[in-house]
């Protein structure tokens, strides 16, 4: 009976860890066939205008994962005890805490639009053609925040696949919408942008019905706010998230920004092409954290310690191979893919360099430091379900100052333009996700560092070698100029490197990591006895 309800479980996951991917992917592809389709019909200087305003609502974005998360990790764990009244004061309590948070979002957006877009821009039109993006994607940021507070009602019952569901048939629906209105409407950003907002309502809407229908939403209402501990702790979190935003600007979203004050507004959108792939499959591959905070979370509240850990290591073993095989192929196939899939759209008369070869390096180095960076296992999640809101602040925080401090070196110091602002984003998450995050979640679990790296990085650390030594012994040349050349290049690509990442860690060449980490397990159980 318990293998047969560990075999659900585990259907479950593999469930819930499927959908997320598919939606990603979903949107990996939207973004990779709108991208040209906005070049040629909006030009590269409203792309430009584009890339910052989805910038600049991106920083304040990062205030809907601290709230959501918090939220999530208290209702997995009501869940899992049965606690009704807990489950209606924590979702009332994180509706007023996101509303709050949406008004104040607002406000600063709104007391900021001028300053702001006079400075990120060099002309009056351009000031207040971005004015009017950001005010419109601001609407569809606040109906998202509200989105993902109602979702996370599945989420918390690891219902990922209904909200997956959802979010697939509105992505598919925008790409539609947005395809008609290029195409057949000509239409301008500012367009795209109000269609934008009114699909993000429609989501909301379908998320909340959906919602109420599967596992029936918690009752709404001022009675149910919670001012104790339970409200206090989830308004902990909604600060820590404030803390998360300022790193988060400082980390991953200032790249724009120095590419524009440093380099040049001509840059913004070479920058932005070089980073939408490497950004989209990043997302993609943190996508498989989601599932796990729900899992961990509802471990941790039946005080299982050790099925925490194993799912820790689990999770991150999986998510760590899918990252080698994605992180290694954008680099190898980078070349050929910006040749076949942008062209000459980023040239202008009169501009110097090559701008394709410098939006193909943008995106080399970034996919190599999150490649790497991803080595940190499954941090978030695991902070989250312990309640380390602050350990997770600092790491972010650290790698957000690292960035900055960094990106501006390179460029101002050595004079690396945009290869240096990605160095500087490259270089500070494999500095804080090689180091800082394997202590960090050894610290939480109470776990021998030793025994963190040989049961996870030992295997990964081989196959992402072997993975690196095949991508360039098979790395596509100057006679790939087709799509299907490509595919069938890059599918043989991530076969072989699939094969590896379920051959190697059996390989007898591997034996002396088996006995050793055997060794190593045995010695750790006996110092844990009494």
């Amino acid at each position: 009976m318990d293998r047969v309800l560990q075999r659900l479980k585990n259907s479950l996951m593999a469930r819930n860890l499927a959908v997320p991917y598919v939606r990603m992917v979903i949107q990996l592809l939207s973004g990779l066939i709108l991208t040209p389709v906005l070049l040629d019909h909006v030009g590269k200087e409203s792309y430009a205008l584009w890339a910052l305003a989805a910038m600049i609502l991106g920083w304040f974005g990062v205030l809907e994962m601290g709230i959501g998360g918090a939220v999530q990790r208290f209702l997995a764990g009501s869940f899992a005890t049965g606690d009704r009244d807990s489950i209606a004061k924590q979702f009332n309590t994180g509706l007023a805490i996101s509303c709050l948070l949406s008004a104040i979002i607002a406000g600063a957006v709104l007391a900021c639009l001028v300053p702001v877009s006079s400075a990120m821009t060099d002309t009056t039109e351009q000031a207040a053609e971005l004015r009017l993006l950001l005010a419109y994607l601001l609407v569809a940021l606040v109906i998202t925040m509200q989105t993902g507070l109602f979702a996370t009602v599945l989420t918390a019952r690891e219902r990922f696949v209904p909200v997956g569901l959802v979010g697939m048939g509105v992505e598919i629906a925008r790409l539609v919408l947005f395809l008609v209105m290029l195409l057949r409407f000509d239409a301008s950003i500012v367009d795209l942008a109000i269609a934008n907002a009114g699909l993000e309502l429609v989501n909301l809407l379908a998320v909340a019905f959906v919602g109420r229908l599967l596992v029936g939403l918690p009752p709404i209402g001022l009675r149910y706010l919670d001012v104790s501990r339970t409200g206090m702790m989830l308004a902990g979190f909604a600060g820590w998230s404030l803390f998360i935003t300022v790193s988060y600007i400082l980390r991953a979203r200032v790249d724009l920004a120095v590419a524009k004050l440093f380099v040049g507004f001509e840059t913004v959108a070479i920058f932005a092409v070089g980073s939408t792939l490497a950004a989209r499959v990043e997302g993609i591959v943190s996508q498989f954290g989601g599932p796990y905070t729900s899992r961990l979370s509802r471990l941790h509240s039946l005080g299982d310690r050790e099925g925490v850990i194993e799912q820790y290591y689990r999770g991150s073993v999986v998510q760590e191979s899918i990252a080698m095989v994605c992180g290694v192929g954008m680099i190898v196939f980078a070349p050929a893919f910006m040749r076949l899939w942008i062209g000459d759209r980023l040239a202008t008369e009169g501009s110097q360099g090559d701008p394709l070869a410098d939006a193909t390096l943008v995106m080399q180095i970034l996919a190599w430091g999150w490649f790497l960076g991803l080595y940190g296992g499954l941090i978030g999640p695991l902070m989250r379900a312990w309640n380390r809101m602050r350990m997770l602040s600092l790491l972010i925080f650290t790698e957000g100052v690292l960035n900055l401090a960094l990106s501006l070196l390179f460029v101002l110091r050595f004079e690396w333009g945009l290869a240096g602002i990605a160095a500087g984003t490259a270089v500070a998450a494999v500095l804080v996700r090689t180091i800082a995050s394997p202590w960090f979640a050894c610290r939480t679990m109470a776990e021998p560092l030793r025994r963190y790296w040989l049961r996870l990085q030992g295997p990964i650390l081989v196959i992402g070698a072997v993975g690196v030594l095949v991508g360039w012994a098979i790395r596509p040349n100057d006679w790939i100029d087709n799509w299907f050349v490509f595919f069938v290049a890059a599918g043989v690509f991530g076969c072989v490197l699939l094969a590896a990442t379920c051959v190697l860690p059996s390989h007898p060449l591997l034996a002396w990591y088996r006995h050793t980490k055997r060794d190593a397990d045995m010695g750790i159980d006996q110092e844990r006895k009494p």
